[in-house]
């Protein structure tokens, strides 16, 4: 635990306080499909240890793929004291 100052109102926040970030701008992010980024997983079926299994098993791995999708970015994060982050927090 450290002392800070609020980035919000300015306050020197006494020692042990613990930090409270509060997001105070985000923007919509889309990210695109891609292929094979994952490492392989066995496929159905596919038994054994990973030294015992058999040449079959091994070559019947399936690589996943990332399917993408929409999210959210903080832009803009700030430090601040418990009071300022319930008062500009969510």
């Amino acid at each position: 635990m450290f002392m800070f100052n609020c980035q919000l109102c300015g306050r020197t926040v006494p020692l042990h306080t613990p930090v409270q970030r509060v997001v105070l701008e985000t923007r919509p992010k889309s990210y695109p499909p891609r292929e094979n980024i994952y490492p392989p997983v066995p496929a159905e079926g596919a038994k054994g240890s990973r030294k015992n299994r058999s040449k079959k098993a091994r070559s019947a791995r399936l690589k996943r793929n990332d399917p993408g999708g929409q999210g959210s970015e903080i832009v803009r994060e700030v430090l601040s004291c418990a009071e300022c982050a319930l008062r500009y927090g969510p």
